[in-house]
């Protein structure tokens, strides 16, 4: 399948072939409504040559080689659009190194990932430097939240979910000191001063922690 460029100045037209990668219920779900929105989705083999693509959706299956297949498609003009996790920045921030248009995160509700999908692909805009500025937040977020013992991950998502020092300490049959001590080691180990901002990074951090945060998106 070649991947030459779309017109630059012109939105996505209908019918245009839209390369995808991965699949899974999201998958299928977008590609449904991407075809009802003009777009012909193509699941994308690197051996095939047709005509020129308007664009990619990578979901999944790109992470292993993120900078190769995203630079594949950049290079020709082809927008590209990744669906990932901000909560795992490492891969994405290859792939916007390489060209990625845009990153969306999966945990969005279906409608707004959709437009923002669909935005992407009809302007093959680049907000690089404000993704890559974002991304690389996350990625500081992630190295915070490894220094952190099982039992302070466990004492911070307790913290994020309301519950008092008082709360974890029955819940968990500890003193309160224990906890207190537990949440200044907490606090030190993240370098924040409020236990707000420690739990600010939780939310955008560590999915292990299950701390849903659907509006976390460039």
């Amino acid at each position: 399948m070649s991947c030459a460029p779309p017109d630059a100045q012109a939105p996505a037209r209908s019918g245009k072939p839209l390369a995808t990668v991965g699949g899974g219920a999201l998958g299928l779900a977008l590609s449904a409504n991407l075809t009802v929105l003009g777009w012909t989705c193509i699941p994308y083999r690197p051996t095939v040559r047709d005509e020129p693509l308007a664009g990619a959706v990578l979901l999944a299956g790109w992470q292993d080689h993120p900078r190769d297949l995203v630079a594949e498609f950049a290079a020709a003009g082809v927008p590209v659009v990744i669906i990932g996790s901000l909560r795992e920045p490492r891969p994405l921030i290859a792939a916007v190194d390489a060209g990625a248009a845009t990153v969306v995160d999966p945990d969005l509700p279906f409608t707004e990932l959709l437009d923002t999908v669909v935005a992407a692909l009809r302007t093959g805009a680049v907000r690089r430097r404000e993704l890559l500025c974002a991304l690389r937040s996350r990625r500081r977020d992630e190295e915070l939240l490894a220094r952190l013992t099982r039992r302070e991950l466990d004492v911070l998502a307790a913290l994020a979910r309301g519950c008092t020092a008082a709360r974890i300490a029955s819940d968990e049959h500890l003193s309160l000191a224990t906890v207190r001590s537990h949440i200044r080691s907490v606090m030190h180990k993240l370098e924040v001063s409020s236990q707000l901002t420690a739990v600010a990074i939780a939310r955008r951090g560590d999915r292990s922690l299950d701390l849903t945060d659907v509006r976390v998106h460039q």
